[in-house]
């Protein structure tokens, strides 16, 4: 519910995980840092940064987000850390 109530299923994380797997193309996906995103696109790779949400409930609130790639993108592009 974290996006919306009811807006997204787990299950249609899964259909996205399957469809990502076979695109021809690269991706680059952002989500929230979650065991269950974590479970779920686990065949990709997962680099975990934190970031301020301007718009959080709480101001300034340091939050933890995940990068999910088919390819390895370049560090000096993205603000990446390992957490």
């Amino acid at each position: 519910d974290y996006y919306g109530k009811g807006l997204f299923s787990r299950s249609e994380f899964e259909v996205m995980a399957e469809r990502l797997a076979t695109i021809r193309g690269r991706f680059l996906l952002s989500l929230n840092d979650t065991p269950e995103v974590r479970a779920t696109f686990q065949g990709f790779r997962i680099k975990a940064t934190k970031t301020t949400y301007t718009a959080a409930r709480e101001a300034n609130a340091m939050v933890r987000e995940v990068f999910i790639t088919n390819y390895e993108p370049p560090t000096n592009q993205l603000n990446l850390c390992d957490i």
